[in-house]
């Protein structure tokens, strides 16, 4: 399922129209229309297709994408606090949702990053 299949869907969540043109942004390599459809297909394998809160955040989690910024997905929380004027109840989950997708995103840094040293580490005190 493409993202662009679910614009009249995004429109009933009072959305704009042209909301999807932010993943048309010239920078982005990673964070475009089609990493959204990539995020749809596995909501929809795992029957979570339906569900507006992961669509909201789905498309939302890095709406705003500067490659050089670390706050992308605090400035796409802001940004979609600002646009959405459906509930509040669901302005809330969705706004969670983007979060943990920081953390998370922030934890496989690090877990990246020690298991790294901890090659450098072996190699320079373990390796002949």
């Amino acid at each position: 399922m493409k993202i662009s299949d679910k614009t009249d869907r995004l429109l009933s969540l009072g959305l704009r129209k042209d909301i999807l043109n932010h993943y048309l942004e010239p920078h982005r390599f990673y964070h475009t229309l089609e990493h959204l459809d990539d995020i749809c297909d596995q909501l929809e394998k795992k029957g979570l297709g339906e569900n507006d809160a992961l669509l909201l955040a789905t498309v939302f989690h890095d709406i705003i994408y500067d490659p050089r910024s670390p706050n992308n997905e605090e400035d796409s929380a802001s940004y979609f606090n600002k646009v959405f004027s459906g509930s509040q109840a669901l302005k809330d989950d969705v706004t969670q949702i983007i979060w943990i997708l920081k953390l998370i995103s922030l934890k496989v840094s690090c877990l990246k990053y020690l298991a790294k040293q901890t090659l450098i580490f072996c190699n320079n005190h373990f390796i002949d």
